[in-house]
């Protein structure tokens, strides 16, 4: 396990893995059905996947990242926030995996 405080401290390199730790069924379920493998497939930026949605309000508002679920249990465990950022960077990493055919 990877906690808050020892990602903070090298983040380039254990952003998937941090990340893919909050990973649950109903994580990868919901990128799967919200966003599907076809959307995903026409992101022209597949590092951050921004292209393919935008935030309400102009920008500073919500997106479909923000509802990804979440092992909540764990967030609090490893010093994580549930925040709108930390939902929105599980389910990108969600995203990458189903890309690279970690996750099918």
């Amino acid at each position: 396990m990877i906690t808050r405080k020892e990602y903070v401290k090298d983040s380039s390199n254990l952003f998937d893995a941090y990340y893919a730790q909050f990973i649950t069924e109903a994580s990868i379920e919901f990128i799967k059905n919200r966003i599907g493998l076809k959307k995903l497939k026409t992101s022209k930026d597949k590092k951050h996947l921004n292209d393919l949605y935008k935030h309400s309000n102009g920008g500073a508002g919500r997106w479909i990242w923000d509802d990804t679920p979440m092992n909540m249990s764990l967030i609090r465990t490893l010093g994580e926030n549930n925040s709108q950022s930390t939902h929105t960077c599980v389910g990108k990493t969600i995203a990458k995996m189903m890309l690279n055919g970690t996750i099918k």
